[in-house]
């Protein structure tokens, strides 16, 4: 049901800031974060609101910056980068591809020596020429970290659409790591203890960041109720009902939103439309 005339007037600004906040990304305006809230019953347009103020959204100038922390990190590691070389953490079509180019353009490697470091995934088994090679691969986000591991080890649907696990394409002994923008700290611990891969995040999310958990103070219990029963009436599947995994991540980037995240958020359905939408 429509907010009333005078929840719109009165939240004018509020709405008008939030629609900066998230202007970049595609189709976010004023008047879609204005049809989001109508979703939402009468009495809970404050709520709606609150919901979009607690979004940890990541534009262009934080992924610039993550991505430049995570550069430092391997710089800590490795003063000679000849021998490192930076693959995005998936096959065509995966975030990973897309963020390769914008680490790429962060750490101002254009036109530098290792930009022929740059390679595509189907040029990892020939590393094994290569002595003692190191692989960053990059991608933006790590939820329950399940994905990840899948990738690696080959499970799941990967290989039955002809793509090897990287298990099995890596060379021996190579270092590898996973350069994030965002992880939780279970994603971490399940990748780094089911891989040889270490994982270098920019920003590490907790069980307080799980927002439905009575960890997360970004909500009180009143409101988590609430909102659990916004995500059950999207009419997603059972198990994003709270984010994949029951993640309940926050988290939305300018160019996507995680599934991980809760499905208000980004889900489409006959009832619902989220701010959101997912590619």
């Amino acid at each position: 049901m429509p907010q009333s005339d005078g929840f719109h007037r009165r939240n004018h600004i509020k709405i008008q800031n939030l629609a900066n906040k998230f202007r970049s990304f595609r189709d976010v305006n004023y008047d879609s974060v204005t049809q989001w809230i109508d979703l939402f019953d009468r009495n809970h347009g404050e709520l709606a609101i609150k919901i979009l103020d607690k979004v940890f959204f990541v534009d262009q100038a934080k992924i610039l910056a993550a991505y430049q922390s995570v550069h430092q990190q391997l710089v800590n590691m490795y003063d000679d980068l000849s021998h490192v070389y930076f693959v995005g953490y998936g096959y065509a079509g995966s975030s990973g591809q897309s963020m390769l180019y914008r680490y790429k353009i962060a750490n101002k490697l254009r036109k530098t020596p290792i930009e022929s470091n740059f390679i595509y995934m189907s040029d990892v088994p020939n590393l094994r020429l290569v002595k003692d090679p190191v692989i960053l691969f990059i991608d933006d986000f790590l939820g329950t970290g399940d994905e990840a591991t899948r990738l690696w080890t080959g499970k799941k649907d990967d290989t039955a659409e002809n793509r090897p696990a990287l298990q099995d394409i890596v060379p021996p002994n190579t270092k590898c790591y996973l350069g994030l923008i965002i992880a939780y700290e279970t994603g971490i611990q399940k990748i780094q203890s089911e891989t040889p891969i270490c994982v270098l995040p920019w920003q590490i999310l907790a069980e307080e960041d799980r927002v439905l958990t009575d960890a997360s103070r970004k909500f009180i219990n009143e409101e988590k109720q609430l909102i659990r029963g916004y995500c059950n009436r999207t009419g997603c599947a059972p198990g994003f009902a709270t984010g994949y995994g029951d993640t309940q991540s926050m988290v939305v980037f300018e160019h996507n939103c995680p599934n991980d995240s809760l499905p208000v958020l980004w889900y489409e359905g006959q009832n619902w439309k989220g701010l959101f939408l997912r590619r």
